[in-house]
């Protein structure tokens, strides 16, 4: 079925006006707009993302605690300021770029993997039942980050799947025009 597609595709490029049609409509599939349920979520997000961001700064910066402490805080709210950057650009378009979001996720889980494996670390060179807490909340987020990259991975083979149906549907749709015509 792939080499089908990918012949059919190729047979003869689609007219300007309808290739334009068919890029807008997965643009749009890659940029839906937000409805207001979105733009409460991601404003609570963006809310969140800067209260960590400051928090996280302020401590690695101004709070007296160990060097390995200090860090893991900084690169917390390090994240947390791109992240707030990423969530207002989007809101401020009024759509989220699924893509980015995409890529963002399987960076997330990186990202948190060694933000959690700082903080088991720390737990291990440092025995007590406060670092366990933290090394459980690392391990937490990892869990989380892991599940939203699957998530995505998920929704991006769907969108995937919806963007090739939709290039044959318009190659079908081309290749019957000028079938008509011919006749």
């Amino acid at each position: 079925m792939n080499k089908l597609r990918e012949r059919l595709l190729e047979i003869e490029p689609l007219s300007a006006s309808r290739n334009e049609k068919l890029q807008q409509e997965i643009q749009a599939m890659f940029e839906p707009k937000m409805s207001r349920w979105e733009m409460w979520y991601w404003g609570a997000s963006l809310a969140g993302s800067v209260v960590g961001a400051v928090s996280g700064v302020f401590i690695a910066c101004f709070v007296p605690a160990e060097a390995s402490v200090r860090t893991i805080w900084g690169v917390f709210g390090v994240i947390n300021a791109m992240m707030a950057v990423f969530v207002l650009r989007g809101m401020r378009k009024g759509s989220m770029n699924l893509r980015e979001q995409f890529a963002l996720g399987k960076a997330s889980v990186g990202v948190t993997l060694l933000i959690a494996s700082l903080i088991l670390i720390n737990a291990i060179w440092r025995p007590s039942l406060e670092n366990l807490a933290w090394g459980l909340f690392g391990v937490t987020w990892l869990v989380l980050a892991a599940a939203i990259a699957i998530l995505n991975r998920v929704m991006a083979a769907a969108i995937d799947g919806r963007e090739h149906s939709l290039r044959l549907e318009y190659r079908l749709a081309e290749l019957m025009e000028k079938l008509g015509e011919r006749r």
